[in-house]
């Protein structure tokens, strides 16, 4: 009560987001390719990856959209392609994830 935290929100924020991405893939290649290989190692980064390769679709989209002009139909087939994809296998790999660790709550 009256009681006030001297922490600096905006700067541990990025400090603590920066430590759990990093400890996130530190735990993925150690735990999942080193030490006992696990296919939701492949499904993570493979929705990356495709996640990654879909944004330059996605703003070509976007910039024609806000244009007005008309988009060819690879680019939207691809974006289409890549984003459905890689948001699947990112789902499968975080249920895959929690079915791995769930010994752990037991």
């Amino acid at each position: 009560v009256g009681e006030q935290s001297k922490m600096k929100v905006f700067k541990v924020i990025p400090r603590v987001s920066r430590l759990l991405i990093k400890s996130f893939f530190i735990r993925l290649w150690r735990k999942y390719l080193f030490k006992d290989f696990h296919p939701l190692f492949i499904f993570y980064n493979y929705s990356f990856l495709a996640l990654l390769i879909a944004l330059p679709y996605a703003w070509k989209i976007g910039k024609a959209f806000v244009t007005g002009s008309v988009v060819n139909t690879e680019p939207l087939i691809a974006f289409l392609f890549l984003a459905t994809s890689g948001f699947q296998a990112l789902i499968f790999a975080m249920w895959m994830d929690m079915q791995d660790n769930e010994r752990l709550y037991k």
